[in-house]
């Protein structure tokens, strides 16, 4: 099948599976509404018990709070994310699926999402930080004349707008700017090549590194599906943004506009995310020959 196929058959497939939208739900929703909860609870006793003690060490102890706290959030996630990949591989394989695959998932692939996702973070990690260290070389010869721009006197600061001074300014970030410019492509095409990292772990039945091997060369060999299901998850999100730039209210107050703004691309964003979920194990499905013709013929697709 061609991308407009698969395109067709995951609506058919979420079509006859509405339950694949709860893990999106939970994910959008139930996860921050649990984390606004365990903040309260979690970061009041501490900021309560450090002003008593000492309150310098204020700053510390919201520190530890978030971070336990984002990690739980993590976790959560990585939890619900491995139940939604058994139930989608079930769905696309089989044209049905129930929370009892959801559950499935969540003790099979747990670990396995997990331990991939920290290896995916560390290579972005190391990516970022060889950015810095390279940052801070190509800075260092400038130090000097960068302090002398900064500590420019009060009298001097027009100096600062000068045609002569940002010619200066320019020349010193054109090295660091280029430098991000090419480790951040390098980061997206590290990302487009593992996309289906997921899909392959959970339908091959593979470890992490097998997973992202065969991720890699999935995308190899259909890049032009690839950056299709890319280019329509962006239109999607322009849509959204074009549709309800302003949520609700086409008047008010400024302070009514932003407070709602958000609303509309907040309701959209599980139906969007879980589409194009399924879209992915589709089209890995398909193009690797793991889907039945016959898997909805039963179900009238």
């Amino acid at each position: 099948m061609d991308l407009i196929s698969d395109f067709r058959r995951a609506l058919d497939v979420l079509r006859y599976n509405m339950i694949l939208f709860l893990p999106s739900l939970i994910i959008f929703y139930l996860v921050p509404i649990m984390v606004l909860i365990a903040a309260f609870y979690v970061l009041t006793p501490i900021t309560y018990t450090i002003l008593k003690v000492q309150a310098s060490n204020l700053i510390y102890g919201l520190i530890f709070g978030i971070t336990v706290l984002a990690t739980l959030a993590g976790l959560t996630y990585i939890y619900v994310l491995s139940g939604a990949a058994n139930m989608n591989k079930k769905a696309v394989l089989t044209g049905s699926t129930s929370m009892k695959d959801f559950w499935d998932g969540c003790d099979k692939y747990f670990l396995k999402i997990l331990a991939g996702t920290i290896l995916l973070a560390t290579v972005y990690a190391v990516i970022v930080l060889v950015g810095i260290i390279l940052t801070s070389a190509i800075l260092l010869p400038y130090t000097p004349k960068l302090t002398q721009m900064i500590k420019l006197q009060p009298e001097n600061i027009l100096k600062r707008f000068e045609p002569v001074t940002l010619l200066e300014a320019l020349e010193v970030l054109i090295d660091p700017i280029s430098l991000w410019l090419l480790l951040l492509t390098c980061m997206g095409i590290f990302f487009i090549f593992t996309v289906f990292w997921i899909q392959a772990l959970v339908i091959e039945d593979v470890g992490v590194f097998r997973a992202v091997g065969l991720s890699v060369r999935f995308v190899k060999k259909n890049m032009k599906t690839t950056l299709g299901i890319a280019s329509l998850w962006l239109i999607s999100q322009g849509l959204v943004v074009t549709i309800t730039p302003y949520g609700f209210l086409d008047g008010g107050s400024s302070g009514c506009l932003f407070a709602v703004a958000p609303i509309p691309q907040i309701l959209l964003q599980p139906i969007i995310a879980t589409f194009f979920t399924l879209l992915l194990y589709v089209t890995y499905a398909d193009k690797t020959g793991r889907i039945q013709p016959s898997t909805l013929k039963d179900r009238g697709g």
